[in-house]
């Protein structure tokens, strides 16, 4: 029968726990149900399966009818112009994001360079005491009181 005059169509097929199971499309009410092989209770009973064929034998009103596999008909969308690049003097290149430090982050970052300056700051304290001098060394921060 021709594919226009076939009240069911073919749909689709799977094997779980050994038995195959059809999507069986009425095209009447456009719905499909996945029925299993001599499975009662329908209108039509899948008979057969044919892998080469890709298609089954089912039985509609008591005769039989073949159905082939359903070809999928897809639809490309359009796709969508390429932005034109920009040449000469205002065109640069893009420049990569940079993350701007949460809250958090910044503070933690705040405690990390201010204990920087506190251990700087005791270093030069032991080496004053021992007489020594601190080559390069940083004025310790204003905030911090001098045992001198």
């Amino acid at each position: 029968a021709p594919a226009a005059a076939t009240p069911l169509e073919f749909r689709g097929t799977f094997t779980d726990s050994g038995e195959r199971f059809f999507s069986i499309l009425d095209t009447a009410s456009r719905r499909a149900e996945w029925v299993g092989l001599n499975e009662p209770g329908r209108p039509f009973t899948v008979k057969s399966y044919n892998a080469e064929k890709e298609s089954i034998v089912l039985e509609l009103q008591g005769r039989p009818m073949e159905l082939k596999l359903h070809a999928a008909r897809v639809a490309s969308a359009p796709m969508p112009m390429p932005a034109v690049a920009q040449t000469g003097p205002a065109a640069q290149p893009p420049r990569p994001a940079v993350a701007q430090p949460t809250t958090t982050e910044a503070q933690r970052l705040a405690q990390v360079a201010e204990e920087i300056r506190r251990r700087r700051a005791l270093r030069q304290q032991a080496q004053q005491q021992q007489g020594g001098t601190v080559p390069n060394a940083a004025p310790p921060p204003a905030n911090q009181p001098r045992n001198n």
